[in-house]
């Protein structure tokens, strides 16, 4: 499971690099995720029998995130691009949104709280971003606010919805890595 995970990180170990040294929001949504794991595949092997079912959920979650985000952060960065990623991080905050957005619409799914005005709302969204993106379109911060007042006027009250990068923040000060 770790030896997985160390080789994947060493084969993008760059990649990563590169969104740190951008100062990428994308960088952001991977560090506590990436910490996490690492700290776990460090573990001695008393720590990880202890609490082994909790910390083999938490490590392979995170490891599917990684892995998914960096993908399609790659694959951004390669189709809409061409590997200039300096480009890519003028459209970061764009690109977060709609990772974001999934993210988001998998919970409501989950949720069995998707429905049609949801649906609507999300490829609109989504949509412009696509545009956006693909045909590197201005935007400023009004349009992301736009995006905001859209979600938050179909999202329900009752409920807060995090995102995995958001979990495992919490899960970073759980195990009191400092």
């Amino acid at each position: 499971m770790f030896e997985d995970y160390l080789s994947w990180k060493r084969q993008n170990e760059e990649f990563i690099n590169e969104l740190q040294k951008h100062q990428s929001i994308l960088y952001g949504r991977i560090f506590d995720v990436s910490r996490v794991l690492d700290f776990i595949s460090t573990m001695d092997e008393k720590e990880l029998n202890e609490y082994q079912e909790d910390l083999s959920l938490i490590f392979e979650t995170g490891y599917a995130y990684l892995y998914s985000f960096v993908n399609d952060i790659k694959l951004y960065l390669e189709n809409y691009f061409h590997n200039n990623m300096n480009t890519l991080i003028k459209y970061d905050d764009l690109i977060n949104y709609s990772l974001y957005l999934c993210e988001i619409k998998d919970s409501l799914i989950d949720d069995n709280d998707f429905d049609e005005i949801k649906g609507e709302q999300f490829e609109y969204i989504l949509n412009d971003i696509e545009d956006r993106v693909q045909n590197r379109k201005e935007y400023n911060k009004d349009v992301l606010e736009d995006y905001n007042n859209r979600l938050l006027s179909i999202m329900p009250m009752n409920k807060v919805y995090k995102c995995v990068d958001e979990i495992f923040v919490d899960v970073y000060d759980a195990l009191k890595m400092d």
